[in-house]
């Protein structure tokens, strides 16, 4: 009877073994195959993001090459040089890019089926970041990324003390304007005769002895005959460029990023202008317009026109120098004084606007001397010294503008200007002492510098999108080329789908 019991408690203890070694061989399989499933799931995934990563890698690799040859920017142009460009156009590479990598079987593991099960990707753009965008902001940050890291931007720096030492002296249009108003208030204060009188009389005596305001009219005869010269005629289809274009204008769409602004940002994007550009001086080649820096400046759809624009500012900006360093010298200043003491004492005008008109004059006769060595090629000091003049009042303030013109008129068919692709960096910026001074001798180009830095920045912008569609459309294969289709982000939405029921989402951004 012990030994039967005995016999029924074995049994029953092995049965309970067996169940529990069935229940724990069950949750152990459960386990594994969670822990399999979970395995497959990540490593699905992590092939999914090197799939991706390869993916855009390639599509982004196929950046415009002429674009880069020519203007140093990374984008990829959506039309891939056809006449129709669109955001699928990418989307279909990295999506075709992902399924070749997705689709390959995996035959290891003694010919087993894939781990994964052969995988297919769906990819949508869902937003993106063109050079267009924020009229032209994103192209900007590129040009901005590009002198930084290429060591101009202590050019870019001296710039921007450039500038300081130019509104220290007031140089500039506007200021040459002001004076002019100054000038024209001083003559109409009442003296000793009735207003109207002193008026016919004064007119009439200035219009004789050549202290008129008409010097300027010898900067109009320049610009005039400089037709007759080797300019450029060219001009632009205002029909057919990206400043014009809604899709530019409108420029909200698919910024996904906000730039962020650097304080010397104006002045690292004016030297990219400058140094990808052409200009009088530095002509660039198979360019579309002849004038691109002047155009940058002006933004007229004509070549001669951006020219005239521009050596009008530098006439206006050299009379300014001119008055100012007039101002500075103590025997000129005591020979206007001299002078202006003896015309108003004829004249009855006060003495005062007698030398603020003489100083005028003298600087203007002056800036077409130096509008004519910098469009030669040679350097100007910003503020000259006594030795650096051309002229004086010894001749007679009558000739100023005769000698000036006569001067300047030869200056476009002096072929001994620089024509060369040549890169300048801004002209000696140095002083004696080692710092930023006013003894500074500046170039055409570093007076482009000037003034592109002064042009509001959205125009600036646009003008050098016009630029580089048009240059780039001169070149073969790129006719249909259009600068605001030109891609530097993207966001893609990715659903994709593998073996055994694994699907997975997942929304990545790829950039320059």
């Amino acid at each position: 009877m012990d030994e039967k019991k005995k016999m029924m408690g074995s049994r029953e203890r092995k049965g309970v073994i067996t169940v529990y070694l069935t229940i724990t061989f069950a949750v152990l399989m459960s386990l594994f195959v969670s822990a399999y499933e979970a395995a497959r799931i990540s490593a699905y995934r992590v092939m999914l993001e090197c799939a991706f990563q390869s993916a855009a890698f390639s599509a982004f690799g196929e950046y415009h090459k002429e674009l880069n040859e020519q203007y140093d920017l990374f984008f990829i142009d959506l039309s891939y040089m056809t006449d129709s460009p669109s955001f699928e156009n990418l989307s279909a590479r990295v999506e075709d890019e992902m399924n070749a990598n997705l689709g390959v079987p995996e035959t290891r593991l003694l010919f087993a089926r894939s781990f994964f099960g052969e995988g297919f990707a769906n990819v949508r753009l869902t937003d993106a970041r063109m050079a267009s965008d924020l009229l032209g902001s994103v192209l900007e940050k590129q040009a901005v990324e590009y002198v930084k890291e290429n060591s101009f931007a202590g050019v870019a720096e001296d710039l921007v003390s450039l500038v300081r030492i130019t509104e220290q002296y007031e140089l500039s249009e506007e200021a040459f304007e002001k004076k002019r108003e100054e000038i024209k208030k001083l003559e109409e204060e009442p003296e000793n005769r009735e207003r109207k009188e002193k008026e016919d009389f004064k007119t009439k005596t200035l219009s004789e002895i050549g202290f008129e305001y008409n010097f300027v009219n010898a900067l109009d005869v320049l610009i005039l005959k400089m037709d007759t010269f080797e300019v450029s005629g060219r001009f632009l289809n205002p029909l057919d460029i990206p400043s014009l274009r809604s899709s530019v204008l409108e420029c909200d769409a698919g910024n996904f990023e906000e730039i962020s602004y650097d304080p010397l940002q104006d002045a690292y994007y004016t030297e990219y202008a400058v140094r990808k550009c052409g200009n009088y001086a530095r002509p660039k080649e198979n360019s579309f317009l002849t004038y691109e820096a002047e155009y940058v400046f002006a933004g007229l759809p004509n070549d001669s026109k951006n020219l005239s624009v521009t050596i009008r500012c530098l006439f206006y900006l050299r009379t300014a120098a001119g008055y100012a360093s007039l101002k500075q010298d103590k025997d000129k200043r005591q020979a206007v004084e001299n002078v202006a003491a003896g015309i108003s004492a004829l004249t009855e005008i006060p003495q005062k606007a007698c030398e603020e008109i003489i100083y005028l004059l003298w600087a203007g006769g002056e800036a077409t001397y130096d509008v004519r060595d910098l469009l030669n090629g040679e350097k100007v000091s910003l503020i000259k010294d006594a030795d650096d003049f051309h002229l004086s009042l010894e001749g007679g303030l009558k000739n100023l503008l005769s000698v000036g013109t006569g001067q300047i008129e030869n200056a476009l068919e002096d072929k001994s200007r620089k024509t060369g692709p040549e890169e300048t960096f801004l002209g000696s910026l140095t002083d004696k002492e080692g710092g930023i001074g006013p003894d500074i001798k500046l170039s055409y180009e570093d007076y482009l510098r000037l003034l592109i830095l002064q042009t509001p920045r959205q125009l600036r912008n646009l003008r050098m999108l016009d630029v580089i569609e048009t240059d780039i459309r001169q070149t073969e294969g790129n006719e249909y080329f259009r600068i605001d289709f030109c891609l530097d982000a993207a966001v893609f939405d990715i659903h994709a789908t593998g073996g055994f029921g694994i699907a997975y989402e997942m929304k990545r951004q790829y950039f320059y």
